[in-house]
């Protein structure tokens, strides 16, 4: 939002914001890859278990004509939990919660930042074993989204979810 403007009209005085269309900020996030799978072998159950670690990078760029002051960027990664065995699609969402801090970015830069890593869980039920009540045999955990939000100081100077429905679903608390 930018400042107010006033404006006479037949005798009236009308008063609206000023709309900036152009952020100042662009925000971007990729996925990476920080662990290959770990193998678990088979468990006393005849499970099989690997893991993956993720990590997010944020990338920021500064689209003011101006360097900006030190930011933070606090984030909210969504991710999906299966459990093995599950008969009913009620996969559980947990929230990895971080903040990072951005250094000041020149003008018309970019720079980025990494998120907490990201454990994922896969397990399936190892061959010639079966899962005696049924349910999921493979399960899978999944990164489901992300949300960024850019603070200077107190006030918020951009926002970010990927996919954009996460706001409707959650509150960035």
């Amino acid at each position: 939002m930018g400042s107010m403007k006033n404006l006479l009209r037949v005798g009236a005085l009308l008063t609206f914001p000023l709309m900036t269309f152009a952020e100042d900020f662009q925000i971007s996030v990729e996925r990476k890859k920080t662990f290959m799978p770990e193998k678990g072998g088979k468990s006393e159950k005849g499970i099989e278990r690997s893991n993956h670690r993720w990590r997010g990078e944020i990338k920021i760029e500064n689209k003011m004509k101006t360097p900006s002051s030190e930011l933070v960027a606090k984030y909210i990664i969504f991710v999906t939990r299966q459990n093995l065995g599950q008969k009913a699609r009620g996969d559980a969402f947990e929230q990895v919660k971080g903040t990072a801090t951005v250094p000041a970015i020149n003008k018309m830069e970019v720079t980025s930042v990494s998120t907490e890593e990201v454990t994922l869980h896969q397990s399936h039920v190892s061959q010639g074993f079966y899962l005696a009540k049924g349910g999921q045999a493979i399960t899978s955990d999944s990164i489901t989204g992300i949300w960024v939000k850019l603070f200077s100081g107190e006030k918020e100077v951009a926002d970010y979810t990927n996919p954009p429905s996460l706001k409707a679903r959650f509150k960035f608390e």
